[in-house]
């Protein structure tokens, strides 16, 4: 092997080695999206009990017995709309989260096969390609 060869063997591994570590950073960042998605679930459920406690609170200085009839579906009714809501924005979160991942993994494959291509990644690119095709097959799987 010359020394064309190894510098090649050798920059085609620096890419694999760049490709797991932006795989990693972008694992953390997908981490790191699902907790701010949790934190607006949060946020947004306390929202949704102040408008049912606001709505409760009309109805008992209207004088209504708000456990009952039409007034009870109005309260009911709004409780399911705000868990919507609230599940709506975490969705939004998750969804976020999962491209993140799937970005990452496709880039990562990208470089395990460039570095294959190269005669360096070889060993690697079996496993990797059967985890990263479950990931993009499922949309949830994950690496760490």
């Amino acid at each position: 092997m010359g020394a064309a060869g190894i510098v090649g063997g050798a920059g085609a591994v620096m890419g694999l080695v760049g490709g797991v570590i932006s795989f990693i950073q972008a694992n953390a960042q997908a981490k790191a999206v699902k907790r701010q998605g949790r934190y607006a679930y949060k946020q947004r459920q306390k929202q949704g009990r102040h408008i049912i406690a606001r709505q409760r609170a009309q109805f008992a200085a209207a004088g209504v017995v708000e456990n009952i009839g039409t007034p009870l579906d109005v309260v009911s009714f709004s409780a399911a709309n705000e868990e919507y809501e609230a599940l709506s924005v975490k969705h939004q979160f998750d969804e976020q989260a999962r491209q993140i991942k799937q970005q990452a993994a496709n880039q990562l494959l990208s470089s395990v096969t460039q570095s294959a291509s190269s005669g360096a990644g070889i060993a690697t690119q079996g496993l990797l390609s059967s985890k990263l095709q479950k990931l993009g097959s499922t949309g949830a799987g994950s690496f760490g």
